[in-house]
């Protein structure tokens, strides 16, 4: 044995030499990693005959039997991981000396490592988009169809292999848990400094790990990666998690005086944002849905986009920045200007109030995309027309008007912009008119000041929403997946007969077969294969993954026409799917032999069959 390697000044690791047998198994080759929390050997495996990296475990840990135990078990849990952007585990092994990890070799580096190599220290985002597709598609592996959080999701733990530059994430589960056990057994915070940083505000506080605080985790990664820092790395990091907003990863570029050549787009920004977010509810509620929305696969469909929660991360974002003040002053001196102008012409009928210079354009955050059409002049309160706050319409309906150029000192009215260049004038109405939430508002171009009158704006009558196409929020069922009665929970399929949602099911459970999502029996019944590949369905579709069969997600499975049927009963099972069929008896014919016998028998009178 070698002199112990001192890691952090409190904690001893006893690293065997090169050459070395250990564990009856292993011949160790070199140090391919080292760090607070092991040593990672290069060796290989007699038995099998394969090159694995073995990562031995602190002798603390090792001392103690509750934490062998649990280090165990999250490692039989790995086992169950088989992804290609996944680095696997093998085995748990130990001794009287020392315990370790067998792991698959990976020879490449960590994304920490290549970024420390790079002039300057920071990545593209056109790199990272060749190389997060993949960390998104493990993640939503792992956490919806294996339930499996990572828990210490980071740059070090992410490797880019150095053949083909296929990203793949190391220690699923293990580092947080060797971690806590260091922590609970030194009684100090060893081990957290490093990967607190990357911890989302939950799990600092020692919540029950949820796939949130992986996304937390994710955005922490990226945000380092385009910035050369965490979003926080210095002073009281814990206090901040919790109640600090970080800066703009630009910002912190030039905070760093980092020269990039490349400018860190604005979705970027306000994606890693909301991933970063206090709240989890705020965040992406999957890593397929923050690749989405990064814009490094398709785009979200006409149907996704009624129930989606882009707009709420979106403006989750920006909210806290406390921008919020100022387009509220902006907009009250903007209703203020509206009033006068109307007092002052009481006689004119147009509904487009007059004001003065059009102020300059200013950006929108997300949340503040409100449209408010016109009010009616005070000479008619018996009609008044309410205003609306309606999300952009498709379509705008516009109402013709006379063909004379509109001076500058007209208002337009108009829906949200689908860009943020400009905020939209607001023109406010009287208090008495009541408000609306929904609805697609009718759009009035500008009038000349010179003419005497205009036909009023009306604004379309409001649109509820749709109860069948709203998802459920991402809950746990009590038994790990949902009972059949709660497996429907929006209309028209609520109300189908149980036959019908049973055949409903069992087309379900046939596409998600043809998926190669579900592997089990395909009888209508519900079940925890069946839930889990409802959640990877989702997860892959940027839905809300909460394992139900809602409208929408019976509609991006294109079943949500299919009728209810009363008389439906589940096929037999075919042979060889698990049911049993009664072997049917051939009937051999007679050889020559046997026939010669009944010959004889025939002639002595007497039958032999």
């Amino acid at each position: 044995m070698s002199s112990p390697e001192n890691f952090d000044q409190t904690i001893k690791v006893n690293a065997p030499g090169s050459g070395t047998m250990v564990f009856n198994r292993y011949k160790l080759d070199r140090i391919i990693g080292r760090g607070g929390m092991g040593v990672v050997w290069l060796a290989m495996d007699t038995k099998l005959e394969r090159e694995v990296a073995l990562k031995f475990l602190p002798n603390l840990v090792g001392l103690d039997q509750a934490a062998v135990k649990e280090l165990k078990t999250e490692t039989r849990r790995g086992l169950d991981l088989s992804h290609p952007h996944i680095i696997r585990i093998y085995d748990f092994v130990d001794d009287d000396d020392s315990a370790a990890i067998s792991m698959e070799f990976v020879e490449g580096q960590t994304l920490s490592d290549l970024r420390m190599t790079r002039d300057p220290v920071v990545f593209s985002a056109e790199e990272l988009a060749d190389i997060l597709p993949g960390v998104c598609d493990a993640l939503d592996y792992a956490h919806f169809q294996r339930k499996i959080v990572h828990r210490d999701l980071k740059p070090a733990n992410i490797m880019v292999t150095k053949k083909d530059r296929v990203a793949k994430i190391a220690d699923f589960g293990i580092s947080r848990s060797i971690s806590d056990t260091m922590s609970r057994l030194s009684m100090s915070q060893m081990g957290i400094s490093g990967t607190l940083p990357y911890m989302s505000p939950q799990q600092a506080m020692g919540d029950r790990p949820s796939p949130a605080d992986d996304i937390y985790s994710l955005g922490a990664t990226i945000y380092e990666l385009l910035s050369g820092k965490p979003p926080f790395f210095r002073g009281d990091i814990a206090t901040q998690i919790t109640s600090k907003i970080p800066a703009r990863m630009e910002e912190r570029r030039e905070e760093l005086e980092i020269k990039a050549s490349d400018r860190i787009p604005k979705e970027w920004e306000e994606v890693i944002a909301a991933c970063l977010h206090k709240d989890p509810s705020l965040r992406p509620p999957s890593a397929g849905k923050l690749l989405e929305l990064l814009g490094l696969k398709g785009g979200t469909s006409a149907v996704t986009q009624a129930y989606s929660p882009t707009a709420k991360v979106a403006g989750a974002s920006k909210a806290p920045r406390g921008r919020t003040p100022i387009y509220a002053a902006a907009a009250a001196l903007v209703v203020l200007g509206a009033g006068a102008a109307m007092y002052l012409k009481p006689d004119s009928k147009p509904a487009i109030a007059e004001q003065g210079p059009k102020p300059a354009p200013q950006p929108v955050i997300a949340e503040e995309k409100t449209a408010v059409t016109a009010a009616p002049a005070p000479a008619k309160p018996e009609t008044p027309v309410p205003a609306v706050a309606a999300t952009p319409p498709p379509a705008p309906a516009v109402v013709p008007q006379t063909p004379t150029a509109a001076p500058a000192s007209v208002s337009v009215v108009t829906a949200a912009p689908t860009s943020p260049a400009a905020m939209p004038t607001v023109v406010a109405a009287p208090s008495a008119a009541p408000a609306q939430t929904a609805g697609t508002p009718t759009v009035a171009l500008p009038a000349s000041s010179q003419t005497a009158a205009a036909p009023t704006v009306a604004a379309a009558p409001a649109t509820p929403p749709n109860p069948g196409m709203i998802q459920p929020p991402v809950t746990e069922p009590p038994n790990g997946s949902w009972p059949f009665e709660m497996l429907f929970p929006t209309p028209p399929q609520a109300t189908y007969s149980e036959s019908g949602r049973r055949k409903l099911l069992y087309k379900v459970q046939g596409l998600l077969k043809e998926k190669q999502l579900y592997s089990s029996t395909q009888d209508g019944k519900e079940g925890k294969g069946t839930h889990n590949a409802i959640i990877l369905f989702q997860a892959k579709n940027s839905l809300v993954p909460n394992g139900l069969l809602d409208g929408p997600t019976l509609t991006a499975m294109a079943l949500m026409e299919e009728p209810d049927d009363l008389e439906w009963r589940s096929p037999p099972p075919a042979v060889g799917s698990g049911g049993f069929t009664r072997k049917k008896i051939v009937k051999e014919d007679p050889n020559f032999i046997q026939r010669a016998g009944k010959s004889i028998g025939r002639f002595f009178n007497r039958d032999d069959d």
